[in-house]
């Protein structure tokens, strides 16, 4: 139970930038195009043994002049338009609002952005009712050293993340909620690339660690994750098809010793 939390922090590091970086920079997708359409399926495994697969999400992403979103639509598997998402901006391209709805708007999540000296604030209402206030700050490098998430909605239950940094590289997040929390240590290669993540609980007890490898076009290609005897959990290889921009078209990911992927990701670029 205590990996769950932290696994949606370990997938990737390039949500940390924020000022003066486009979506498509932090997406690391090349050549400025339009509309980048992408599915994912997922396999249904049972000791071992794929039974199936499901289409966890099918979207299409479409962006303005200056690399930032425009808006999103969100399909179900058989490709009906389940939710689009729009994005505003100030006259200098950052982000004011984003709001994500069903087509009968039945469900509106509003995110309404304030910018202060140091950082900026993320509001979220969902059918006008106000649910998660995030406050974030920044250092000189856009970079964000602290971010506190409250649930309006969950007796103001909330979550503090602090980022250190070492030549603008992120080296240590120290997440903490309640009386709990854990510490990432991130160590990178000689191109910069974050080849491990190393966590803690508040005590300093190891809790896990993960190592990865790249290929040329600094995407992962390997994925070690060891508990904290230091056995190894799960090995993810990664195989990647890229058009002649350098931005992958198909990513196949294949687990431990299971001989079919256990995940697939398909991209149409259009530019």
């Amino acid at each position: 139970m205590m990996y769950k939390k932290y696994s949606s922090i370990l997938i990737l590091i390039s949500g940390i930038l924020f000022a003066q970086t486009t979506d498509l920079e932090k997406d690391k997708i090349f050549k400025n195009p339009h509309l980048v359409e992408e599915s994912f399926t997922k396999a249904f495994i049972k000791t071992n043994i794929i039974e199936d697969y499901i289409q966890e999400y099918h979207t299409k992403t479409y962006y303005n002049s200056e690399g930032n979103k425009k808006n999103k639509e969100y399909f179900s598997e058989n490709g009906d338009l389940l939710y689009t998402e729009t994005f505003t901006y100030s006259e200098d391209q950052k982000l004011i609002k984003s709001e994500l709805s069903d087509p009968e708007r039945n469900m509106i999540v509003i995110k309404d952005y304030e910018y202060t000296s140091d950082g900026f604030v993320e509001t979220k209402s969902e059918n006008e009712i106000v649910t998660v206030f995030n406050e974030y700050k920044i250092n000189d490098q856009g970079n964000i050293i602290y971010n506190k998430e409250t649930s309006l909605i969950d007796n103001n239950i909330f979550t503090e993340k602090t980022n250190e940094y070492k030549n603008n590289q992120l080296i240590k997040t120290v997440v903490k909620y309640g009386k709990d929390g854990y510490i990432i240590n991130y160590k990178y290669n000689q191109l910069s690339q974050p080849i491990e993540e190393v966590i803690f609980d508040l005590k300093n007890n190891l809790v896990s660690k993960k190592r990865r490898n790249f290929d040329e076009n600094s995407n992962i290609v390997e994925e070690f994750l060891y508990d904290s005897q230091g056995k190894l959990k799960t090995n993810n290889r990664i195989l990647y098809e890229y058009d002649e921009n350098k931005n992958w078209l198909k990513r196949t990911q294949y687990a431990n010793n299971i001989e079919q992927p256990i995940s697939n990701t398909m991209r149409t670029i259009k530019y």
